[in-house]
């Protein structure tokens, strides 16, 4: 016998033989999404068409809320406060790293070198999000 296998009806070995453990009962129509997930099944459990539904009226009223004119300049104002915030909060750190020798740490270094992506990133993309707003 290997170890960790039991002898069924020894001390320890689980439930009686005459209850049935879930891996010995047969599947019911409850089980469909544990098997779909599991890769035994194609069944597409309740939880993925209502999250679909809800995708797709939150998908709707993004829409909507972008043809409103009075709305598009308050979502462009707020997009291009984000996008400010984030460029100069990158250069503060930039700049408060570069001349203090004592912060040219390898941690520093690494964050410093994050802050030059991240500033790149998003003064590429947030300008573009507002004009498709």
């Amino acid at each position: 016998m290997g170890l960790g296998r039991r002898r069924p009806g020894a001390p320890g070995s689980g439930p009686p033989s005459g209850s049935e453990t879930p891996a010995m009962r047969p599947p019911t129509s409850t089980d469909a999404g544990a098997g779909a997930r599991a890769g035994r099944g194609r069944a597409v459990s309740p939880t993925a068409s209502v999250m679909k539904a809800t995708w797709m009226k939150s998908d709707s009223q993004l829409s909507r809320t972008s043809e409103d004119p009075e709305r598009q300049l308050g979502l462009a104002g707020l997009f291009l406060s984000v996008c400010l915030v984030t460029v100069l909060g990158n250069l503060l750190i930039i700049l408060a790293i570069s001349p203090d020798s004592h912060l040219h740490t390898p941690m520093y270094f690494f964050l410093s070198n994050l802050s030059l992506p991240d500033i790149s990133f998003t003064s590429t993309t947030v300008p573009k999000m507002i004009v498709d707003i």
